[in-house]
C-alpha cells in the first residue's frame, strides 16, 4: 500500500503517482482509549512528513446493541453520536525527537461485516475497495467492524525525515450537550434564562440585553449561479452571561432552519450547515455598531425572506476534558 503525505486513503488505490511514497515503518502499537484498545499498525516517512495510520476494533455486539437502541431516533443527533461505536472521540498531536510537529490533513472510514448491515441499507451497502485494501494491508478480521483514521504531520524545522522515535499525544475532542432553548421577539418572552453547566454543575444566568433585525447588504450573484434571490433578513440577539464563561464553551444558535435560495436548480444549491440539522450563523464576539456591542456577546439567527417576529434559541454547551495520555512509537 502507498501512503502519500499530502492524500487521502483513496490517493491509494491510483495505479500510477508519480509522487514519492512513503517509507512504511510496522510497529503495531496498541492503547487504550475510553476502554477500546486502538492500534497504531504503521506510520509512514514522506518527504514533507509522517503519516500515522489508527484502527479499532468494534465489536458485533455493540453494533447491533446501537443499532436496535438508536434505529428509530428523532431527537438530538449528539447524544446518538456520542454512543456510536465508531465514534473516534480523541484529537492528536506529534513529536518527533522531542520536536513539535505540524498537524496536517486527516481522514477516516470505517467497516461493517456485511451481516450486520440492516436489510434496508443492505442492497446498497458493500465494502468499499479503501476498506478492503486496509483490512488485507493490516491482516484484520473480517468478521468484526473496524474504524480507521489517518493522520499527517509535517516536520519541524530542522528534521529531514530520519528519526529514532515518535510520541503522539491523545486527548479528547471538545463534546457538545445540548441546553435549554428561549424565545425573543414575543410578548412575555424571557429577559433571562438560567441555567446549570454540565460539566462544573454552576448556576450561570444568559440575561437577554435585546434585539435587533438586521438586512444583508444588497449584493450581485454573478451569472454562473442562476440565483434569483437570497434569504437576507436575519435577527442580532445582544446578550451576556453571568458568572462568564469562556466564548468558546457556550453557543447561542437559532433552532430553525434557514430558508433556501431561490434559483431555477433550487435543488442544487447547497446551504453550509444545512445537512445537519437546524442551522445558524453564530459569532461569539461583537457587532459593530450595535446599540449593545460595549456590553455584551451577540448571536446571529438564520437567515429568511422575511423579518421573523420571534426566534426559538438554543444553547449548547461545549466541554473539553482535560485528561490525555501519549503513547510512544520506536522508529
Amino acid at each position: 500500500m502507498n501512503v502519500y503525505f499530502d492524500d487521502t486513503y483513496w490517493g491509494c488505490l491510483r495505479e500510477k503517482d508519480e509522487r514519492q511514497p512513503g517509507r512504511e515503518f510496522r510497529c503495531n502499537v496498541s492503547f487504550q482509549w475510553e476502554g477500546k484498545t486502538w492500534q497504531i499498525p504503521a506510520v509512514y516517512l514522506c518527504p514533507q512528513g509522517l503519516v500515522a495510520d489508527l484502527c479499532c476494533r468494534i465489536e458485533r455486539q455493540e453494533f447491533t446493541d446501537f443499532y436496535e437502541k438508536w434505529k428509530e431516533w428523532e431527537g438530538d443527533e449528539s447524544l446518538l453520536e456520542r454512543e456510536n461505536p465508531y465514534h473516534r472521540n480523541f484529537r492528536m498531536e506529534a513529536e518527533a525527537d522531542n520536536m513539535p510537529l505540524q498537524k496536517q490533513t486527516g481522514c477516516g472510514c470505517s467497516y461493517r461485516p456485511l451481516d450486520l448491515i440492516p436489510q434496508e441499507e443492505a442492497r446498497e451497502s458493500g465494502t468499499d475497495m479503501v476498506e478492503e485494501m486496509l483490512m488485507k494491508s493490516y491482516g484484520l478480521d473480517l468478521t468484526a467492524g473496524w474504524t480507521f483514521w489517518r493522520q499527517s504531520f509535517a516536520w519541524a524545522e530542522g528534521i529531514s525525515g530520519e528519526i529514532s522515535s515518535v510520541v503522539f499525544t491523545f486527548c479528547r475532542e471538545p463534546e457538545d450537550f445540548p441546553g435549554p432553548h428561549f424565545r425573543t421577539g414575543t410578548k412575555g418572552a424571557e429577559k433571562e434564562v438560567a441555567f446549570v453547566h454540565p460539566a462544573t454543575g454552576k448556576m450561570h444566568r444568559l440575561i437577554i440585553l435585546g434585539q435587533e433585525p438586521k438586512v444583508l447588504p444588497v449584493r450581485e450573484f454573478p451569472p454562473e449561479t442562476e440565483l434569483e434571490s437570497f434569504p437576507e433578513h436575519f435577527t442580532v440577539l445582544h446578550y451576556q452571561v453571568e458568572p462568564e464563561l469562556p466564548e468558546e464553551t457556550l453557543l447561542v444558535s437559532d433552532c430553525s432552519l434557514p430558508d433556501l435560495p431561490k434559483s431555477p436548480a433550487a435543488s442544487s444549491i447547497a446551504v453550509i450547515g444545512g445537512a445537519d440539522g437546524p442551522t445558524s450563523v453564530f459569532v461569539a464576539g461583537k457587532v459593530s455598531g450595535s446599540k449593545e456591542e460595549s456590553s455584551g456577546k451577540s448571536a446571529f439567527s438564520s437567515l429568511h425572506y422575511e423579518p421573523a417576529d420571534e426566534v426559538e434559541w438554543k444553547l449548547t454547551f461545549r466541554v473539553q476534558d482535560p485528561r490525555q495520555i501519549q503513547v510512544s512509537v520506536p522508529i
